[in-house]
């Protein structure tokens, strides 16, 4: 900036220039000793008055209407997300009461209303969630949002799509919640460039594995257990990296047993030896090589299966410089998925579709958006959080299956989905905590991280083929095929 607070704050004085009082509020939380901090928060606040009586004064004189208060920013339709939220902005380091009182004043007014059910009804009619929903429908459906999305006890408005949405609510939550630390968006062009693969090999991409150890026969069943929720389930306990990391070179074994604590990646110096793995982990990593990136969730677990790793850089964000960063975000969200998934069950009118929409809302954030620049606009654009939710969401799956017995392990997966193969439709792999058997397991019922049948049917000639060539994403689609043939059998 040019500036040290002291300097700026004379400047202000003198201009009262709102970007440059801005600055001096970002200052005074970068720059500002504890002890000076308070005087030059309530210094800040008489400026903003005065500028906004200058400003009022002056548009009197010119016969205009003074200012509002506060403007909603207009949200222009996807795939472009504004730079600044919807709602108004608060520095990262603002204290508590100031981040509340922030996300408390973030009330919509008739207008946003219209425009928030316009933009509801064409997510709840696109992506093949119901595109004949009628207006009643729509309406109805937007209600229960709102009873079951909220922050500080008020209904979370739906911005334009769900990617917006997504992160507005984290803007209102890291308000709401003084400890919660506010995102700065990622400048490091290498971490990026892991993130993208554009840095060498850049790092390992898709959890998707064909398990040749197994022979599927037809007369058997296919059966997909899914993992509940397992993106937000994942970043829950995610560490994620606040502003840049360091870079290492040839670091020591002990600096590579950092970046399975913290956040980061590290980068192969050699192909690490897996032949110790289950079949679903040592497929699903057998990508991995001379060059390639794998994010901390994967070193930990390679680490715990007593995989040696020759490492030659480390991109390591450093001990105070990290955190579950998404941690109150996707309690948040699956709060609200627990609470709809409840009101659906009951045959609430609506709970489906909201419950629909919030699924893609979390997907499309934690999948996609933070790592999208073409799309996310806001401090939420952290390709590596995206990584290292990716990589713990993988590695939790594999430790499911690490726990299944020597005899059981799936033909395949992809990403939250694994197939198994059996002679009996009802079939359930022991090992496996279950989210669907509330009676057996009601401690585990719906939650998120564990796992539950989807699908199931014969196998047929398809997969098999699928199967024999490697191709996870045919046999998928040959187990939606056989699960939509077992329906129609069953209709008729």
């Amino acid at each position: 900036m040019g500036h040290n607070w002291r300097s700026l704050l004379r400047d202000v004085a003198a201009t009262q220039d709102p970007d440059q009082l801005r600055d001096l509020w970002w200052l005074a939380h970068e720059e500002a000793a504890p002890h000076e901090r308070g005087r030059l928060l309530a210094q800040i606040e008489a400026l903003g008055r005065a500028a906004r009586k200058t400003a009022d004064r002056l548009a009197a004189e010119r016969g205009e209407a003074p200012a509002p208060v506060s403007q909603p920013a207009a949200t222009p339709p996807p795939p472009v997300v504004p730079a600044a939220p919807s709602v108004a902005p608060v520095p990262p380091a603002a204290g508590g009461y100031v981040r509340r009182k922030a996300a408390r004043a973030a009330t919509p007014t008739a207008h946003d209303a219209e425009q928030e059910r316009v933009a509801w009804a064409e997510e709840v009619r696109g992506d093949a969630i119901e595109p004949d929903a009628t207006e009643d429908e729509v309406t109805t459906s937007l209600a229960v949002w709102h009873e079951h999305v909220q922050v500080l006890g008020r209904p979370v408005r739906f911005v334009g799509w769900r990617g917006q949405t997504a992160i507005d609510l984290y803007t209102l939550l890291a308000a709401a919640n003084g400890a919660m630390v506010q995102p700065e968006r990622l400048r490091s062009e290498l971490a990026r460039a892991i993130s993208a693969g554009t840095a060498d090999a850049g790092t390992r991409r898709g959890w998707a594995f064909v398990n040749p150890d197994t022979s599927p026969r037809l007369g058997q069943q296919v059966i997909e257990f899914d993992v509940t929720a397992q993106f937000p389930g994942a970043a829950r306990s995610t560490e994620c990296g606040d502003g840049e990391p360091d870079l290492i070179e040839s670091p020591s074994a002990a600096t590579v047993r950092e970046v399975a604590q913290r956040a980061g990646y590290a980068r192969l110096a050699a192909r690490p030896d897996l032949s110790g793995l289950r079949p679903a982990a040592r497929y699903s990593l057998a990508r991995i090589d001379a060059g390639v990136w794998i994010a901390a969730p994967e070193v930990k677990y390679l680490h715990g299966r007593g995989v040696d790793l020759d490492v030659d850089q480390v991109v390591l964000w450093p001990r105070g410089r990290h955190g579950r960063r998404l941690a109150v975000w996707s309690s948040h969200v699956l709060t609200a998925r627990t609470t709809l998934t409840a009101a659906r069950d009951a045959g609430e009118p609506g709970a489906a579709l909201a419950l629909a929409v919030l699924k893609l809302m979390y997907s499309t954030f934690l999948g996609g958006l933070l790592a999208s620049a073409d799309v996310n606009r806001s401090d939420t654009l952290r390709h590596d959080w995206r990584d290292q939710v990716s990589s713990q969401a993988g590695t939790n799956a594999l430790r499911a299956m690490d726990k299944l017995p020597e005899d059981v392990d799936p033909i395949g997966g992809q990403i939250d989905a694994f197939w198994f193969v059996a002679d009996d439709a009802d079939y359930r792999p022991p090992g496996l905590v279950y989210s669907d058997l509330p009676d057996l397991m009601p401690k585990s019922h719906q939650q998120p991280g564990k796992w539950h049948r989807n699908r199931h049917g014969l196998i047929t000639p398809a997969l098999i083929d699928a199967h024999a060539k490697g191709r996870h994403g045919s046999i998928q689609r040959a187990v939606i095929a056989a699960d939509d043939l077992r329906k129609g059998a069953g209709a008729l």
